[in-house]
């Protein structure tokens, strides 16, 4: 991910009141606002493929030699405005999770929405007219999901900041709390969740046999997911360009971000003219993901499946749940190509982590002319 374009999101601060601190006696109940917040942005930005260059904070010393705290911000990729209409959904879908994982960080521990808020509420609005509680509790399971390390976040910020605040040399200006490198020392402390675990290309494989199975089962999960949009998608006259990968290359090996298929996109004034068999014939392809995994056995819906619930909104009133049992029929019907396009998809990503040139990036799984040899395959 290019993050030359990168900004300061979570600015959780104290709408124009500053917190006057002694070394002594810090605002704590500011500290217990702005802590869960950025401990929100930074682990759902994970969590999706969009982790934080790090995490800062501002002070001004004054002339008495008491400390005014300001801003505390995440460092993240932002857009800019004139990329926006043409970004991938999921892509965007991912940003406004990140966006909303601050408030949804202060939901979590049970705190009410506060003016620290009005930043990221600004930045959402540059990405859709959706209210930020209304993703800030899609975003909930994500922080559930990795509350240990949600938590361990959490307890690092706040006692990094406070031994910040006992410096007695601390000049006015911003200061860092976590770089990039101590965020993943918290991650990886313990076994981490599947979508944020690096892979050592040494040791991969697949499902059972995988030496880390809770990213063996990401990736199954993963490509049953893309399969089942894919085969879906061909029975309903929906062309799909790509299925694809984002690998970022670390000192563990590779950090696996989301899998996801490129496929014809509609704009909402296409969408207005469609006729209704059109309208569900898409409805079916962005259920279909959900539809592969249950095919697969997976019968809960993921958070991961928040961008297609968003998508589906889009063509139909139905829930996501129900359109999924009707595009599960096609995938059954499918199913010698659903297999065989994970087969592949499995094989191909094997093939991707053991390359010890790989850079950190997308990479292809498959392309159009790949796809079209599976379902023209007699």
């Amino acid at each position: 991910m290019d993050c030359s374009a990168s900004s300061r999101i979570g600015n959780c601060d104290s709408a124009g009141v500053r917190k006057d601190l002694n070394a002594e006696n810090p605002a704590l109940s500011y500290l217990d606002e702005a802590i869960p917040h950025e401990a929100g942005h930074l682990i759902v930005g994970k969590a999706v493929g969009l982790p934080a260059r790090g995490l800062d904070f501002n002070v001004t010393r004054l002339p008495d030699g008491r400390i005014a705290i300001g801003d505390f911000a995440t460092l993240v990729y932002s857009p800019p405005d004139e990329e926006i209409p043409k970004m991938e959904k999921k892509l965007k879908a991912s940003l406004m999770l990140l966006v909303a994982g601050g408030v949804a960080g202060n939901i979590y521990v049970g705190q009410k929405v506060g003016q620290g808020a009005d930043a990221d509420r600004k930045e959402l609005a540059r990405l859709t007219n959706k209210p930020l509680e209304e993703l800030a509790e899609m975003a909930q399971p994500i922080i559930h999901k990795r509350r240990d390390a949600f938590r361990r976040l959490m307890s690092r910020i706040k006692e990094v900041f406070l031994e910040k605040m006992n410096e007695p040399t601390l000049q006015t200006g911003r200061h860092n709390l976590l770089t990039e490198q101590d965020q993943e020392a918290i991650y990886y402390e313990k076994q981490p969740d599947a979508s944020v675990q690096a892979v050592d290309p040494s040791k991969v494989a697949m499902g059972a046999s995988l030496a880390t199975k809770p990213m063996g089962t990401y990736i199954d999960e993963a490509i049953a997911h893309e399969a089942g949009h894919i085969v879906v998608a061909n029975e309903c006259g929906i062309t799909v360009h790509e299925m694809y990968v984002m690998l970022t290359r670390g000192e563990r090996g590779y950090e696996v971000g989301d899998f996801a298929t490129e496929s014809e996109d509609p704009s909402n004034e296409q969408i207005a003219g469609m006729n209704e068999a059109l309208k569900t014939g898409f409805a079916l392809f962005v259920a279909g993901g959900v539809a592969g995994n249950k095919f697969d056995g997976l019968n809960e819906i993921t958070e991961g499946a928040a961008s297609d619930r968003e998508e589906l909104q889009r063509f139909t009133d139905r829930s996501l749940e129900e359109v999924s049992e009707d595009a599960l029929l096609i995938v059954t019907e499918q199913r010698r190509r659903f297999r065989r396009i994970k087969s592949v998809a499995r094989q191909r990503f094997q093939d991707l982590v053991k390359d010890s040139v790989l850079q950190t990036g997308r990479h292809t799984l498959f392309n159009e002319a790949d796809l079209q040899g599976i379902f023209n395959k007699k």
